[in-house]
């Protein structure tokens, strides 16, 4: 049985005017990331959350865990979208930004990698399928990419703030004694110094 990555978007739903109507999304996604996702030679199924009604935030977060890529449609900076992008940036990284004007991309964001498309003209669909794959070939060719501040500068400080309290003390103080093996470790690294495993 092949195996398959998994390729998870987030983007807006509702229309958004001047960007794209509610179908417009649709067709961005069925008619365009979908098929350059799935048909780059990378073994990849695509996929987005549903609109349906009720609490969707637990599938959204497994995919947003389990998500071999994510790609994120930063286009009329919706709220929805800004918030998933941050919970991948935190869990994983991995991630392609796209968005329709480079005005949407917030500042925090502009010295990573980023895809400006439009979508409205064969051309133009075409140029924006072509690009999705080469990025999306680019992310798997290059898995040790930082592509956010997260992975940049703040591993260790997400590492201390979720450290567990164990229910004994000596679970505890083993638990900070790894917790604080590993931030030494990512410390050295930044310094230059590179772990060696092995004898």
């Amino acid at each position: 049985m092949a195996t398959h990555r998994k390729c998870f978007v987030i983007m807006p739903f509702s229309g958004i005017p001047g960007i794209a109507t509610k179908q417009d999304w649709t067709n961005i996604f069925e008619n365009i990331i979908k098929p350059s996702v799935e048909n780059a030679g990378l073994s990849f199924i695509c996929k987005r959350s549903e609109p349906v009604h009720g609490n969707i935030i637990k599938e959204i977060v497994s995919d947003l865990c389990t998500a071999d890529a994510v790609i994120a449609d930063l286009s009329g900076k919706n709220a929805n979208v800004f918030y998933e992008l941050g919970v991948r940036h935190v869990i994983k990284g991995k991630t392609i930004l796209i968005s329709q004007r480079r005005a949407d991309i917030p500042s925090d964001l502009l010295n990573y990698a980023r895809f400006i498309y439009d979508y409205k003209t064969p051309k133009d669909r075409k140029a924006f399928k072509s690009k999705i794959a080469a990025l999306l070939t680019h992310l798997v060719e290059n898995p040790k990419r930082a592509d956010n501040p997260i992975e940049d500068f703040g591993l260790k400080y997400i590492h201390q703030s979720r450290f567990l309290d164990y229910p004994t003390k000596l679970q505890n103080a083993a638990a900070q004694s790894e917790s604080d093996k590993y931030i030494e470790t990512l410390e050295g690294i930044e310094r230059g110094r590179l772990p060696i495993r092995g004898g």
